[in-house]
């Protein structure tokens, strides 16, 4: 017994003096090990302890609370941050956090390395402790492959948009402390697990992976701080740049996509069928259009066209809408997303400059009579399509915002739009797998176009829209 504890002695002492047991304190910047639990903690960025120290200072009830305004060089949500864990068996993150300000936040994270994926499926939790009140959001995420995957996370609200509430006024955390995990917080992927939800067609679409064997680095939320829409100095290039992005591709799952869809092109050129897409929208419908038209024409068929039709808004496709712009337009198959402007800065000249953000349950009723409209029509093969992301632009940033493309609302209208279609039997086109990961890569930020982003969608759009069968 007493060889046995001297042999425990020299092994402490020897773990005492090495990073591994440094990185089991608590006060550690390193990944904290916490075996009984089966968690690896995260450790958390500068801007948890600036926010905190900020908070400590000042009178808890004189914070914005909901929020309607915004401390500078502070983050609500980030004062309110305890703990982020991994549980890799489970594939899980977890966020422990206060309850005082920020009851119900808003957060994005995402996993980088070999591939690239989003922290998805946010549960919510409440945890019973005497002391104070504690709450954890649980995600979980999916790569293909095991392996070390930089995790980065975002807080964009400190309190989540409710269903029925007013958001125009509802700012995001300042872009600059938005950051919950250290530049350097990774994790270790060990566990891997089929997709769970097999019904749905669109899991299974693919993953943006590594194109090259360079050192990989965290791949960080890319936004526009204010001031810099022609300003080009360090403060604005940094932020801005999509440089980030270079090293990723999207991989199908089918490695033969684009020959399979070449085979049905074939099929419609030696049928003498003419197929005509119509993608109803503004500017992302005309975009798609364009990508589609790029694919049609390495594919060599004059036989498929893509268009867009103009609709601002879900309300305006409407019986004679659809009479007019799909009907005798003879579409043989029509993608509807109509959002952007729903939610979105109307451009200062229009007659329609004037109108606050959609509230939810009205963007739910245009949708809901669109479909009905639709669906009382002799209109065929039509379909409704996820609404994209906007990458986090100045005017997104302001407070109070000028635009409200972020994903907390982007989110909600894709919530109703797929409700919806289940609920309507209506087919339903989701995106998301190609966009969310690179959610933040619009040049504009705003359009995917002329790049790997559009290019990946517009040939996911030809395989749900061509004819399997001629």
């Amino acid at each position: 017994n007493n060889r046995l504890l001297a042999f425990c002695v020299v092994i402490i002492h020897f773990l005492w003096g090495t990073s591994f047991w440094k990185g089991i304190q608590p006060n550690s910047n390193s990944i904290h090990l916490d075996f009984a639990a089966d968690t690896v903690v995260v450790p958390l960025s500068k801007s948890c302890s600036i926010s905190r120290d900020f908070v400590s200072t000042k009178n808890i009830t004189s914070l914005p609370f909901p929020i309607g305004s915004r401390y500078k060089d502070m983050s609500l949500l980030a004062s309110e941050i305890k703990t982020i864990s991994h549980i890799p068996r489970k594939r899980q993150i977890v966020i422990t956090h206060r309850s005082r300000l920020c009851a119900n936040p808003y957060v994005i994270g995402r996993l980088s390395g070999e591939y690239v994926s989003i922290v998805q499926n946010w549960a919510r939790l409440s945890i019973n402790d005497t002391a104070e009140t504690l709450s954890q959001l649980v995600g979980r995420y999916n790569v293909p492959s095991k392996g070390k995957y930089y995790l980065e996370i975002i807080g964009l609200l400190c309190n989540d948009l409710s269903w029925d509430g007013e958001y125009k006024h509802v700012c995001l955390e300042d872009p600059s402390y938005m950051k919950l995990t250290d530049d350097w917080a990774h994790i270790y992927v060990d566990s891997l697990g089929a997709n769970e939800n097999t019904l749905d067609r669109d899991v299974g679409i693919g993953h943006w992976r590594m194109s090259n064997k360079v050192v990989s680095m965290p791949l960080q939320t890319r936004y526009q701080p204010e001031g810099c829409r022609a300003n080009k100095d360090e403060r604005c290039l940094l932020p801005m740049s999509k440089d980030r992005f270079d090293p990723y591709q999207f991989e199908f799952q089918n490695q033969n996509e684009s020959s399979l869809i070449q085979d049905r092109v074939l099929a419609v050129n030696e049928a003498n069928q003419n197929i005509l897409l119509c993608f109803v929208g503004l500017s992302h419908a005309r975009e798609m259009a364009a990508a589609v038209n790029l694919w049609l024409q390495k594919l060599n068929t004059s036989n498929i066209k893509a268009v867009s039709v103009d609709a601002q808004f879900p309300r305006f496709v409407n019986q004679q809408f659809i009479q007019n712009n799909i009907i005798r337009r003879k579409c043989t198959r029509t993608v509807i997303a109509a959002g952007q402007w729903s939610v979105g800065r109307i451009p200062p000249g229009s007659k329609y400059a004037r109108l606050p953000p959609t509230q939810f349950p009205q963007y739910r009723d245009e949708i809901h009579n669109m479909i009905v409209d639709l669906q009382a029509s002799d209109a065929n093969g039509i379909f409704l399509r996820s609404i994209h992301y906007n990458s986090l632009g100045d005017v997104k940033l302001t407070c109070p915002p000028q635009d409200w493309r972020h994903p907390a609302v982007i989110d909600q209208l894709n919530m109703i739009i797929k409700n919806l279609t289940q609920s309507m039997g209506v087919q339903f086109i989701d995106t998301s797998q190609i966009i969310g990961p690179m959610w933040d890569a619009a040049g504009d930020f705003c359009h995917y176009r002329n790049d790997d982003i559009s290019s990946s969608e517009a040939l996911y759009m030809l395989g749900r829209l061509l004819p399997f069968e001629i």
